[in-house]
């Protein structure tokens, strides 16, 4: 009987020792975790299991499952959904359930906030070329961003540029993953240098046919600290004067130009005008009277035209010889060239084309011949006028 009982006892060693598994080694499980906060109560956090190593069992790589409530579990690494709470993410090998591990990990509701920084249009007043960037944190650290907050106006870069100058007091920053979720920035000026500008004066041209135009460009201000100005009547060619002479008759668009920016604008526009060219309609003459070589002779100038419309008149064009009357009536017999000028601008003449001549009556002249007396005391000598 004893033999019996050690037969059945080594039997049902071997027996068992076939039938049962070997013991499972389990390696310990190890991960890290990486996390997305949630902003205004919302529910869009997420929890995301990496670098997981360790389990048990025969499969390589071990393959694992998650767990947030350690009844429902999952193959993947990540949770999404989340409101900020603390969580316990549990993790096991999916073959050998009893080689768990677990993580505690907290998501917080972070409230947004940001600031706006800008800078300045350059160049010239009026351009689009100021610039906003935005810099943004909280929430799920993922950003729109928008200059208004109306719809369609959102974007995901903090950087607007291609602006003008002005104040800008409705940006805001919303979470990308919860779009309810804004913040609004401290309002913003974008500034721009101060606008060109200038006083213009002109002096028109004295003669129609002298281009004695003048444009003086005064008192530049605008532009950038330091200036320094340039001026032009064309929009390309500057100078550093600012005076433009021996200008025609025209329009001219005035620019000014700050250097130191650069910036040029027009400022003004001024049109150098040409007066009417002088003339005359008609110059009436009376030949002297009376004897050869009297001075009652006349000459009238009539019908003076253009210019300032104020003339002087002269018989002979030579510097002393200007009246102010178109009449003369002190003339001697002669050939005169009649000259007006225009009285505000002497430089300006006008020369009656056909010379003007006033005559006079011919001397008077005769033929005398004598004879002498006879004798002493005798009276009879005579004198013959003849030829008169």
């Amino acid at each position: 009987m004893k033999i019996i009982l050690i037969i059945l006892a080594l039997f049902s060693a071997v027996f068992l020792s076939k039938a049962m598994p070997p013991p499972v080694v389990c390696t310990p499980i190890s991960a890290s975790s990486t996390i997305v906060n949630t902003s205004c109560g919302g529910s869009v956090g997420s929890i995301t299991i990496t670098n997981v190593t360790g389990g048990g069992g025969t499969v390589s790589p071990p393959v694992y499952q998650y767990s947030i409530d350690n009844a429902t579990w999952q193959l993947g690494n990540t949770f999404t959904g989340l409101m900020a709470a603390p969580y316990t993410v549990y993790i096991r090998d999916k073959n050998t359930h009893t080689c768990t591990t677990s993580i505690s990990v907290i998501i917080n509701d972070n409230p947004l906030s940001g600031t706006a920084i800008p800078s300045p249009v350059t160049g010239c007043f009026g351009n689009s070329n100021g610039s906003i960037t935005v810099n943004a944190s909280g929430g799920s650290e993922t950003f729109q961003y928008s200059l208004t907050g109306n719809a369609g106006s959102w974007v995901n870069s903090g950087e607007f540029s291609g602006l003008t100058a002005g104040d800008y007091t409705k940006i805001q920053i919303r979470d990308l993953n919860n779009k309810t979720c804004t913040y609004t920035c401290s309002p913003v000026t974008v500034n721009q240098p101060s606008a060109l500008s200038a006083t213009v004066t002109k002096i028109d041209m004295t003669c129609s046919n002298n281009a004695d135009g003048k444009i003086t460009v005064n008192n530049p201000t605008g532009g950038g600290v330091g200036d320094t100005y340039q001026y032009s009547i064309d929009g390309i060619n500057y100078q550093a004067s600012n005076q433009f002479t021996g200008l025609g008759a025209a329009t001219y668009p005035i620019y000014l130009q700050d250097i130191t920016i650069p910036c040029a604008n027009q400022v003004a526009t001024r049109t150098i005008a040409m007066p009417n060219a002088l003339g005359l309609q008609s110059i009436s003459e009376t030949d002297v009277t009376g004897c050869f070589g009297n001075s009652n002779g006349a000459i009238t100038v009539n019908g003076a035209s253009g210019g300032s419309a104020t003339y002087q008149y002269s018989l002979t064009g030579k510097t002393g010889s200007w009246v102010s009357t178109n009449i003369f009536s002190t003339v001697s017999a002669g050939t005169y060239s009649i000259v007006i000028r225009d009285a505000n601008h002497i430089g300006c003449t006008y020369t009656w084309p056909t010379p003007i001549t006033v005559d006079q009556p011919a001397v008077l002249s005769a033929t005398v011949s004598s004879t002498n007396i006879t004798c002493y005391g005798a009276q009879d000598g005579t004198i013959t006028i003849s030829n008169p």
